[in-house]
């Protein structure tokens, strides 16, 4: 069943299970709504666990500051969104996907160099991707600028034979320091589930 789109999070309907598949975050109507909508807290206190699967793509547990607005689902395109938070008072999220297996979409430093030159043609990918361990795998780590808000920080990291990203959209009127540590500490948490 379709969901329809609303401003207010109470107003989408639920597919079975309580699953919501759509969720919009209005930025401009008061942060405070969402805020409490998804229970944002100063501390690390919502747990999140994505089980294993489908086709054996590993699971995870981490704490957030925040529910997240989905439940983990597959895209048409056969990646598997684990969750979207808050990291920020002000609006800015951390989302997590599961993009597929390495040996279809690439390794993390080449997957890096495709979004690069998707989304910002413009930008070096050599001067911008730094090497950075994520969840305890190696990966690496880019940030950038953005129209629509201040900046997109995007991990990128592998485990089991699977690709995985985790993206922090930090708004303008954020404090970007303080979203991308928040960001850190949230994947500091992180646990594999296999």
């Amino acid at each position: 069943m379709p969901l329809k789109p609303s401003w207010r999070r109470s107003d989408n309907k639920q597919m079975s299970g309580g699953r919501r598949d759509w969720v919009y975050v209005p930025r401009g109507l008061g942060g405070w709504k969402w805020r409490r909508a998804y229970r944002f807290s100063s501390a690390l206190e919502h747990e999140h666990v994505v089980p294993p699967g489908p086709n054996g793509m590993p699971g995870e547990r981490l704490l957030a500051p925040s529910q997240s607005f989905y439940s983990p689902r597959m895209t048409p395109d056969h990646c598997r969104e684990d969750l979207r938070v808050l990291l920020t008072p002000k609006g800015s999220t951390l989302g997590v996907v599961c993009f597929g297996r390495v040996s279809e979409e690439g390794d993390p430093l080449s997957s890096a160099r495709y979004s690069l030159t998707r989304i910002a043609p413009h930008l070096d990918p050599a001067a911008i991707i730094e090497p950075e361990t994520v969840a305890g795998e190696a990966g690496v780590r880019y940030r950038i600028p953005l129209n629509v808000s201040r900046c997109l920080i995007e991990r990128k990291f592998a485990h089991a034979g699977w690709l995985y990203g985790a993206g922090a959209i930090v708004y303008r009127n954020d404090d970007e320091f303080k979203a991308e540590a928040r960001a850190r500490d949230v994947l500091a948490t992180w646990q594999w589930l296999d």
